[in-house]
């Protein structure tokens, strides 16, 4: 029994459409909100007629790995040498592959941290993935394959939840 692999080597162009908004917003003169909006849709663009195998022509699919929505929420609020910030970031929904079958679901990531300055101390608590929320940002970059029926996948997840602790000292 012996499958057939053939290997179609082909350029890949693609066009992106959307906007991105970016600002910081000093609603005291403590507190700012510091915002990252993005609103996008990338698209391959190729000449179908150059692929022999119809499953891996690509013209008007997705770029691999590109959400449509991306935003980060970054607020900070700070007195008398305490800083306090966090991130909340969101990532749409996106194909890990060029064929479009290989769903990456969306994802949140919360942190939240805070410093503390004093002379030349420096002092730091910064949690990662406070919801130990399981992410994907990509998929297995090695095929072209429709890989909905695989029982093994292989992918990059986000870290887990961490919490880093640091203290220095400036000389």
């Amino acid at each position: 029994n012996s499958e057939e692999i053939i290997i179609e080597p082909f350029e890949r162009n693609a066009q992106t459409f959307g906007g991105e908004l970016e600002g910081i917003v000093q609603f005291t003169q403590n507190f700012s909100l510091d915002v990252t909006a993005t609103l996008q849709k990338a698209t391959y663009l190729m000449d179908n007629t150059l692929v022999t195998n119809p499953d891996f022509r690509i013209n008007g699919n997705d770029v691999k790995r590109i959400p449509n929505v991306y935003f980060i929420i970054k607020p900070t609020y700070e007195i008398k040498g305490v800083k306090v910030f966090g991130t909340a970031q969101y990532i749409g929904e996106r194909f890990s592959d060029e064929i479009n079958t290989d769903i990456l679901p969306n994802f949140v990531s919360l942190n939240l941290g805070a410093s503390y300055k004093y002379k030349s101390y420096r002092f730091l608590i910064h949690a990662q993935n406070l919801t130990n929320e399981i992410g994907l940002t990509d998929g297995n970059p090695r095929i072209l394959a429709d890989s909905r029926n695989e029982q093994t996948r292989m992918a990059k997840p986000i870290l887990g939840r961490s919490i880093i602790a640091m203290a220095t000292y400036q000389f």
